[in-house]
C-alpha cells in the first residue's frame, strides 16, 4: 500500500492542486481561522511554535498557515512521496518567515524525538495511511503536552475501497 501511495502521488504531484481547487478553497478557510488563532496565541505565549504537517502533499497546509510564523518558528513538512515534497517546497512562498524542513517519511514511524511539536496537522491524508492508529500513536508520541492535533478532511473510505487496493 505504501509503495502504491508513493507511485500514485509521484504522478499526482503534477496535477493535484488543479484537480482539488474547489476543495482547497473551502478548506483554506478552516485552516486560516483555526490554525491562525492557535499559532498566534502560542507564539505570543511562548515566543515560537514548532509544527509538523503529516502528509504534506503539494504543501497546501504549510502554504495556508505558514504566513503566520515568525523567524523563531519551525515547520516540518512530511510525506512519503519525494515528488510531493519537492512540489511543496516549490509552492511555498519565498517571503515566509520561519524555518521549513522537508522530510520524506511514513506517518507511522516519524523520525523525531518525543514531545518535539506544539502542533501537528493532517489534511486529507490519514485515509492514505495503511494503519491510521499507528499514525495517531506516533503523532501523540511527538506532540508536546497540551499541544494541538488538527485533522481535517477525514474520514474517506474511497481510497481503501478502490479495486487497486484489494489484496489477492
Amino acid at each position: 500500500i505504501e509503495l502504491l501511495n508513493e507511485v500514485y502521488h509521484k504522478y499526482e504531484s503534477e496535477v493535484f492542486n488543479e484537480n482539488h481547487e474547489a476543495r482547497h478553497a473551502f478548506e483554506s478557510k478552516f485552516w486560516s481561522v483555526t490554525a491562525k488563532e492557535i499559532i498566534l496565541n502560542h507564539i505570543a505565549s511562548h515566543g515560537s511554535i514548532c509544527i509538523l504537517d503529516i502528509g504534506t502533499g503539494t504543501g497546501f497546509v504549510p502554504t495556508v498557515i505558514g504566513k503566520y510564523l515568525d523567524n523563531n518558528c519551525e515547520f516540518h513538512c512530511s510525506d512519503i512521496s519525494a515528488a510531493m515534497l519537492s512540489k511543496a517546497k516549490a509552492n511555498l512562498p519565498s517571503n515566509f518567515k520561519g524555518k521549513f524542513f522537508f522530510n520524506q517519511t511514513e506517518g507511522d514511524s516519524l523520525p523525531f524525538e518525543d514531545s518535539k511539536f506544539d502542533m501537528i496537522t493532517i489534511n486529507a491524508a490519514l485515509h492514505h495511511m495503511p494503519d491510521y492508529k499507528l499514525v495517531i500513536n506516533e503523532a501523540e508520541r511527538v506532540l508536546r503536552s497540551k499541544g494541538y492535533f488538527l485533522i481535517a478532511h477525514e474520514p474517506n473510505n474511497n481510497f481503501y475501497n478502490n479495486k487497486l487496493m484489494t489484496k489477492t
